[in-house]
């Protein structure tokens, strides 16, 4: 078995496998107990905007992105030298395209899970002058309040609303014209 993984050139590409899937397997392991915070290698440098980071550059050898490069490199080169049998040199480069491939894999999905982050505070400010719909009847104007579905910084919000006006029933077209310090709306129907 030892064979198998280190016979031969074989090493070569069989330590960074080991090392950067071990090290990937320790981290996943810290993350799934909440220990991440822990494991923090890096330094936020703050900025006043006005001269770039020189450090950006960098943040793509983080300790992260070079296991993750060794995981590839490693397992793309064995898989080529031992399962493929193709000559050691081929084999490299068989390795450094599965490694830059898995960084490049691990960036999108860094990405992806940072876009999904957002801070839930919405300005209701940004529904003024929009359009929506009655989701809960309005009664007329300080009788109480409703609710309307609005679209604001794209996505479908249900608002609590106040008429400017006659009673508004579920379903009508409305405008929002004001907002209140109560976090409301006071909106005005529309014609269809």
């Amino acid at each position: 078995m030892l064979e198998l993984f280190f016979g031969d050139n074989a090493g070569y590409f069989a330590l960074p496998a080991a090392l950067g899937t071990a090290f990937f397997l320790f981290r996943l392991a810290f993350l799934m107990l909440g220990h991440a915070h822990g494991m923090d290698l890096h330094v936020d440098a703050h900025v006043d905007g006005s001269h770039p980071d020189p450090g950006e550059a960098f943040k793509l050898l983080s300790l992260q992105s070079v296991s993750t490069f060794s995981m590839g490199f490693g397992w793309g080169g064995l898989g080529g030298y031992r399962g493929a049998g193709w000559p050691w040199q081929t084999s490299v480069l068989v390795g450094v395209v599965a490694g830059i491939g898995m960084v490049w894999f691990l960036a999108l999905m860094l990405k992806a899970i940072f876009d999904m982050q957002q801070s839930g505070n919405i300005s209701l400010d940004s529904a003024l002058g929009g359009e929506g719909e009655v989701y809960v009847n309005i009664p007329a104007s300080g009788m109480g309040s409703g609710q309307v579905r609005l679209v604001m910084n794209d996505r479908m919000r249900i608002v609590n609303a106040k008429s400017e006006g006659d009673a508004i029933a579920s379903a009508r077209r409305i405008r929002v014209v004001r907002v209140h310090q109560d976090n409301t709306v006071g909106v005005i129907a529309v014609e269809n």
